[in-house]
């Protein structure tokens, strides 16, 4: 467990100061940015204007949606199947936690049996 610790620590620690030369070099480089800004492809470089051919759907205007009896009923009984779900699996859950007991004693009987 402290070498797991030791090796987490080691690894943010090199992460930590890679980041921290990583941002005396950028400040040194502000004044080529200008530069950089030039020579980078046409691909990286922001959109100038909104093309809704290349918007994704998600970030589009959401069209109206007229709901019907059907869909609510739909909804409605989705409802109710996922309440019946949680209502069994609280049920099932004191039959979990025995089984979790049994399961513990088990294991302390074992190392009680080695002793």
């Amino acid at each position: 467990m402290t070498l797991l610790i030791l090796c987490i620590s080691v690894y943010i620690a090199i992460i930590l100061s890679l980041d921290f030369f990583d941002d005396e070099k950028s400040s040194s480089r502000k004044s080529e940015g200008h530069h950089d800004q030039r020579m980078m492809p046409d691909m990286m470089r922001a959109p100038v204007g909104h093309d809704q051919r290349m918007m994704p759907d998600m970030m589009r205007a959401p069209v109206p949606i007229e709901m019907t009896v059907e869909d609510y009923e739909l909804i409605i009984q989705e409802l109710e199947l996922q309440k019946k779900f949680i209502e069994r699996d609280i049920a099932l859950e004191p039959q979990r936690i025995d089984l979790e007991i049994q399961r513990i004693t088990n294991e302390k009987n074992k190392l009680k049996v080695l002793d």
